[in-house]
């Protein structure tokens, strides 16, 4: 599961991944980002955010729910 030290990164990925939020102050981006991880975690109480790794560098992300009748995965990389 992505830990607390794995923000920094969540963080460069979400921007990364939505480049019209590079003209919005940082505070607003927070919140983009805290809401779209509670929508996920409403959405799919059992999910886990996972950090996706190569060669032991951070590349990116995975939102993995395994309830029934289907998993569901949400990625960035």
């Amino acid at each position: 599961a992505a830990l607390a030290g794995d923000e920094k990164f969540l963080r460069w990925l979400f921007m990364e991944s939505r480049p019209e939020l590079h003209a919005l102050p940082a505070p607003l981006v927070d919140l983009q980002m805290r809401a779209q991880r509670r929508q996920y975690s409403a959405d799919a109480p059992d999910s886990v955010e996972r950090i996706v790794e190569l060669d032991q560098v951070q590349v990116g992300r995975c939102w993995v729910a395994r309830s029934a009748p289907a998993h569901r995965v949400h990625c960035s990389v």
